[in-house]
């Protein structure tokens, strides 16, 4: 496991980056379910492809989730493909790379650690993040994520999905 702090905006997060085959720890209980659905969708392969990422197998999920075209490289341009309610209501409808532009010259130090944190994602990890998001009502309510790599060809990550739910 590969552990990285970041924070952006008030958002204080903890992601833990673990090889593909390695199951979710325990303390990942609420979103081992759809670290379940893309395994199964994997199959054989190192990844699955958007297309292997079926809509009727998250049933359940479609507000908490997050499709995200990400390129080849940490560099290359971000965008949000599919976001559901939920996700959008403590992440908004910006990808973290356009909120990190927005910021200007302050957002230099926030994208170089965003780009460390994408690598893992293109080297053959997927993350479990923690943290305190912001609500749509302005109160921080505390949530786990999980960012698992798409590969069109299997191999390389080009896109991510993500599911986000609340913590007790």
């Amino acid at each position: 496991m590969i552990k990285v702090n970041f924070e952006l905006n008030d958002r204080k997060i903890t992601v833990n980056y673990y090889p593909f085959d390695i199951f979710p720890p325990a303390s990942a209980k609420p979103i081992r379910e759809f670290y379940d659905i893309w395994n199964k969708c994997r199959g054989d392969n190192r990844l699955p492809s958007r297309k292997d990422m079926k809509f009727e197998y998250m049933k359940g999920w479609h507000s908490n989730i997050k499709l995200t075209y990400m390129g080849l490289t940490p560099q290359d341009k971000k965008k949000n493909l599919i976001l559901g309610e939920k996700y959008q209501q403590y992440w908004g409808r910006k990808t973290m790379k356009q909120q990190i532009e927005e910021m200007g010259k302050a957002g230099i130090p926030f994208m170089k650690k965003y780009h460390e944190c994408l690598q893992h994602l293109y080297d053959g990890h997927y993350g479990i993040n923690t943290g305190l998001c912001p609500n749509s009502d302005g109160s921080m309510r505390n949530m786990i994520w999980i960012d698992l790599p798409l590969a069109e060809n299997s191999e390389n990550m080009d896109h991510i999905i993500t599911a986000i739910v609340p913590l007790p």
